[in-house]
């Protein structure tokens, strides 16, 4: 394993925790119209996901790692 692959599972990881971090701003149990606080939890993760996924492409499409 080199190190440009540590470095960019660490900035996944980074990246997840900040969109989960940033991401619990918004209600999503006002905007979901469930019960099923599970659910809304799930989407919280995905999303999370998601942007943390989008952010990580982003930041190594600028630097020289690609």
């Amino acid at each position: 394993m080199s190190v440009i692959h540590i470095v960019e599972v660490g900035a996944y990881i980074v990246m997840f925790a900040l969109s989960m971090w940033a991401l619990t701003a918004v209600r999503f149990d006002k905007l979901c119209f469930t019960s099923n606080p599970q659910k809304v939890r799930l989407l919280l993760i995905l999303l999370s996901f998601a942007l943390s996924y989008l952010a990580t492409q982003f930041l190594f499409s600028l630097t020289i790692y690609r």
